[in-house]
Formats: structure tokens, sequence, C-alpha cells
């Protein structure tokens, strides 16, 4: 719901409530972390979620890493 986000086709998702469309939590484990780390790297085509290319591999990891901890934590 930040200033931007009514720019933004699709809308972004929330993190702290709603599954994801293009990653959702009933996919496997490390599947599901590859897949995010993917959608950062290089974006989803035909939304507004850009690439990141000029993140490296560990920072990638990192990223998906903590979007996984905002979202265990919403599940406890």
């Amino acid at each position: 719901d930040g200033v931007c986000s009514e720019s933004f086709d699709p809308r972004p998702r929330n993190l702290i409530s709603g599954d994801g469309v293009f990653v959702p939590q009933a996919m496997e484990g490390d599947w599901r972390k590859r897949r995010l780390e993917q959608i950062v790297k290089f974006g989803i085509r035909g939304t507004s979620m850009p690439g990141h290319e000029y993140l490296t591999d560990p920072e990638s990891v990192d990223l998906v890493t903590y979007v996984l901890s905002i979202e265990s934590g919403r599940q406890k």
C-alpha cells in the first residue's frame, strides 16, 4: 500500500497476508526458494516486477531468505 503501489500492474503482493501467485506456498521448499531467486534476478515478464541482474547470487539468496522469514513470521 505504498505511495507507488497503485501504479503497478498487477499490484504488489502483500508479504504479510496472502499467498504468492507466481510462487504458491504449496510449492516444495527448495523448488520454491529457487523460483523466488529466479524472480528476484530476472523479474516476471508482463508485470511490473523488474529483474535485478545487478545483484550477486549471494545477494539474491539473502533477499529471498529475508522474504521467506517475513512469510514464516506471519504463519506463527
